[in-house]
């Protein structure tokens, strides 16, 4: 029990080892014990003192062993581990001294050398919680010792799970914006390359049928491979910057779901989705948008149910130009941020919105409108002769 107990206190690996080992060095001793309590016992009725004594030298050399084996043992790398071999050493040499107790009362000579024997081991026995109190109280501090230490430790490893807690969202967050500000500059390229394609043919339409022509049209492939592998980039960028986004966004966009574009400022509400595109309602116009370039939004307050006078097909191309004159200034803006989303959702980087000289109201609210959008990259008025202040000009 007392081993038992021990074992129960060490909390170190090598502390608890120890211990186990200690405690397997008892074991083996208590077929011995038992034997020899029971040998003995039977050589007291018969008085056969020899005996007693040969029974008390044997055991007394087994238990000397176990101490030889105990001293031979290696420390723990636990602080306190001489104190606790020492205790241990104390407790098995006080087993010893019972069996060297027997071993001296047998060899006794006279009646009043045994009976002064015999108070020998009454002496050792009354010794006995002594010997166990030493030890548990040194495994006492021992434990003491290391539970201060685990609950150091516990409270170093929280501060450490903490920080590293924190310096994974900081890697996260400083990941998710080098990608942002490349998926940025990947945009900015995707203009470019559309730009340049547009600028090719114009250029292919002017020197159309001369001897330039089949140079210019290598290029105008070279500017159209460019711009498909930009634009496949783009994507890709998109899904690892908005992945985690939508990955864990509390709602999906289903059919009936309201939403936005991401660089626009439109509610639309979902009509259907098929192969990760949606197509959209976005007041008069319907668009079809990937699902990525989607964000959810709140239900509008009030959906208008007025048609523009010239509606398109889904295989029409998008228009380049509106006309706002005959709106109220509320129709007008709606109109146009419809207009404005459609154009950005086509890859339409050119627009002319007509909206009459008047009183220049309606010029400004374009004009704010338009600065909502960051991907408006220039906002003009033409020459005089083709509208001048009552048209403005927009490029993406």
């Amino acid at each position: 029990r007392t081993m038992r107990s021990i074992k129960g206190l060490c909390k170190s690996k090598s502390a608890f080892k120890y211990s186990e080992n200690i405690i397997a060095k008892e074991k083996s001793l208590l077929p011995d014990i038992s034997a020899t309590e029971k040998k003995v016992e039977k050589y007291i009725i018969a008085e056969q003192f020899d005996s007693i004594a040969a029974a008390g030298a044997n055991m007394e050399a087994i238990v000397q062993k176990k101490i030889d084996e105990i001293e031979a043992m290696p420390l723990p790398k636990a602080k306190g581990a001489g104190d606790f071999k020492e205790a241990v050493i104390c407790y098995f040499k006080f087993i010893k001294k019972m069996y060297t107790g027997y071993k001296d009362w047998g060899n006794a000579q006279t009646e009043e050398e045994r009976e002064q024997e015999l108070n020998k081991i009454r002496d050792i026995l009354e010794n006995k919680q002594k010997a166990i109190d030493d030890m548990l109280i040194t495994l006492m501090a021992e434990k003491k010792e290391y539970e201060d230490k685990l609950a150091s430790l516990i409270e170093k490893q929280d501060r450490l799970d903490r920080l590293m807690q924190s310096y994974d969202h900081m890697n996260a967050d400083l990941d998710i914006k080098r990608k942002k500000i490349k998926l940025q500059a990947k945009e900015q390229d995707a203009i470019k390359a559309m730009d340049q394609s547009k600028e090719m043919q114009k250029i292919l339409k002017e020197i159309k049928h001369s001897k330039n022509e089949e140079k210019a049209i290598q290029v105008n492939i070279a500017l159209k491979k460019k711009k498909e592998d930009t634009l496949k980039e783009l994507e890709s960028l998109k899904m690892e910057v908005f992945a985690k986004e939508i990955s864990t966004a509390k709602e999906k966009p289903i059919i009936g779901s309201f939403v936005r574009m991401r660089n626009g400022t439109s509610t639309g509400v979902i009509l259907n989705i098929e192969k990760g595109v949606a197509e959209v309602q976005m007041g008069f116009l319907k668009l079809k948008v990937t699902l990525i370039d989607l964000v959810m939004a709140k239900e509008p307050i009030e959906i208008r149910t007025k048609s523009i006078n010239t509606p398109t097909t889904p295989n029409e191309m998008p228009d380049t130009k509106i006309d706002i004159r005959e709106y109220t200034k509320s129709d007008a803006l709606n109109m146009l941020q419809n207009f404005m989303d459609k154009a950005l959702m086509n890859n339409t980087y050119e627009l002319r919105i007509i909206h009459g000289v008047g009183t220049g109201v309606m010029k400004n609210e374009v004009r704010k409108m338009l600065k909502q959008y960051k991907d408006v990259k220039q906002i003009w008025h033409p020459e005089p002769e083709k509208g001048g202040e009552g048209v403005t000009l927009v490029r993406f």
